[in-house]
């Protein structure tokens, strides 16, 4: 220990020249995080020495060589005459400022980008060496970004890359069972595009480890993973060298807060100077101070003028705290745990988003209001015309003129209706546990009412304007009132029997029941849905077919 307390004292003590060294060769100059880790993970003292000049005496044979390595995108050098060295049986950090040229050298050392001049070797050979395995399965490789299938399961996409790898079917799997262990990954059956962030960055470096590679390349490895895993990915690596690449840089206290302050950033999250002390005397004393209360607690601060967000950060804390604490105590966790356990939902999922709750009636009310707008100006423009007094006087009733603008626009608005299920369940990948026969005919029900009552507007008001303003003014109305946005129980009463008397309530709370708890008819909160539906149907036909009557 005393030997590596001086090794490190050296090392600080030559940083500001490493990082002057260093901003000549890549042009950047905020570069301290890069120089002071070199130390740390016991590289070579210098970056710049000979590239002919042999290893010292003992030391074992380079996974990576990088000698005056330059690469460029047009008039932009991105590296210049970088020399680097990465000893086999090593973790070797990267630490600096975002666009200073971390993810394209890792693109050059695996071969996927030609450097522009200079020489690279990877594990004894040039990168995309004919025959050399770099790239191929010597090297595992983590991007930045999750680089997954969304359609695949877990177990397709590790038996896909395996098969990339040329690992029979029994190593596959064994390496699979032994991946799905070491990541805490869920089942192997689950689709990737149903996992959280950290689960999806677990399955991503499961895949970059499965054919147990010679080099692991990781870049930003631990981003969205919790602190026990990253504890797990330091003390296990397999590979002969595993290099990391980092690009989150610690902030102070106060440049936390300006980013909040400017909108940069949803939350701050502070732990004490004495946090791990006062946690343990916390957990383990019967009484404790209000300082160490408060110095054992996890301070966060949040931007709640988007609700979403912050009901996400919180649910995400929380969970990520029930985990240490799991990890940490064991079978005592049940001390510090909450005395509330959410069991597996009867209906929906834990990870239900406000999307799915809007969905639905946001769906009826697309569908009423492009009815309205299709038909409230039907018979404005028709009478300004004269074409609707031709019509009437060459004998044509007032139903026979309703029922001709009822079919040609239901005609308009199924095509709209068809695109707007493909959207919403083969795009958006919307839910649908129920029926999907009701969830249509309950659609088309809500666009008829739609057309029923653009044919009410028309047929009592005589010009344009005064029709768009009284489209316009029952729409937000309408859309506020009818638990579209918020439940209908969220409404005050003087309102709620309103709301209750409205064309989408009751049958907005109706397709939701189809859709996420798979009811039919048999229950009376989706029968109640159509009754309404039809109700007003008649209601606005009748009552457009008797202004029609009384005006001709």
């Amino acid at each position: 220990m005393a030997e590596e307390a001086a090794g490190l004292d050296a090392a600080s003590t030559g940083s500001a020249a490493d990082c002057t060294e260093m901003e000549e060769r890549t042009g950047h100059e905020d570069c301290y995080d890069l120089c002071v880790v070199r130390p740390l993970f016991q590289q070579e003292e210098n970056m710049k020495a000979d590239p002919e000049a042999s290893l010292p005496a003992g030391q074992e044979a380079s996974a990576i060589l990088c000698r005056d390595a330059c690469r460029s995108y047009g008039k932009l050098k991105v590296l210049s005459n970088l020399n680097l060295t990465v000893p086999q049986g090593h973790i070797y950090g990267l630490l600096g400022p975002s666009g200073c040229g971390k993810t394209t050298l890792l693109k050059c050392i695996v071969g996927t980008l030609k450097i522009s001049r200079g020489h690279i070797s990877v594990l004894g050979k040039p990168p995309a060496y004919p025959g050399h395995g770099v790239p191929g399965r010597m090297v595992g490789y983590m991007p930045q970004e999750l680089a997954l299938y969304n359609e695949f399961t877990i177990s397709d996409t590790l038996t896909f890359f395996g098969r990339i790898h040329g690992l029979t079917a029994k190593e596959t799997r064994a390496r699979m069972d032994f991946l799905v262990d070491f990541l805490d990954l869920p089942q192997k059956h689950s689709l990737v595009r149903n996992l959280s962030g950290g689960q999806k960055r677990r399955v991503s470096l499961g895949a970059a480890l499965l054919q147990n590679p010679e080099l692991l390349i990781l870049d930003e490895p631990t981003v969205g993973v919790d602190p026990v895993l990253r504890a797990k990915y330091v003390t296990h690596t397999p590979s002969d060298v595993c290099f990391w690449l980092f690009a989150n840089v610690p902030l102070s206290h106060a440049e936390a807060f300006d980013g909040i302050y400017n909108g940069e950033y949803w939350g701050v999250i502070g732990f004490g100077e004495n946090f791990t002390s006062y946690l343990t005397k916390r957990m383990l004393q019967r009484q404790v101070s209000r300082e160490v209360v408060d110095g054992g607690s996890v301070h966060v601060w949040l931007d709640l003028t988007n609700r979403q967000i912050a009901l996400m950060l919180q649910k995400n804390l929380h969970e990520a705290f029930q985990t240490f604490v799991e990890t940490k105590l064991g079978s005592l966790s049940y001390l510090v745990a909450l005395p509330i356990k959410f069991e597996e939902p009867i209906y929906g999922s834990l990870n239900t988003d406000f999307t799915t709750f809007v969905t639905p009636g946001a769906v009826l009310s697309i569908t009423f209001y492009l009815a309205v707008g299709l038909t409230a100006l039907s018979f404005v423009l028709e009478r300004k015309e004269g074409l609707l007094d031709r019509c009437w006087v060459a004998g044509v009733s007032s139903l026979e003129t309703m029922l001709a603008h009822l079919f040609s626009q239901l005609f308009v608005i199924s095509v709209q209706i068809v695109l707007l299920l493909l959207f919403i369940l083969l795009v958006f990948k919307l839910p649908n546990e129920g029926s999907l026969v009701l969830v249509v005919v309950l659609i088309v029900l809500q666009g008829i009412t739609g057309i029923s009552f653009g044919l009410v507007i028309s047929a009592a008001i005589d010009d344009e304007q005064n029709a768009n303003q009284a489209t316009l003014g029952i729409f937000y109305p309408n859309l506020i009132l009818s638990g579209i946005i918020w439940p209908v129980e969220c409404v005050p009463y003087p309102l709620r029997y309103i709301s209750m008397a409205l064309p989408q309530t009751y049958a907005s709370e109706a397709l939701r029941c189809i859709m996420y708890r798979g009811w039919g008819l048999s229950r009376m909160m989706v029968w109640r849905g159509f009754a309404v539906t039809l109700g007003w149907n008649t209601f606005f036909l009748v009552l457009a077919t008797v202004i029609l009557k009384l005006r001709s």
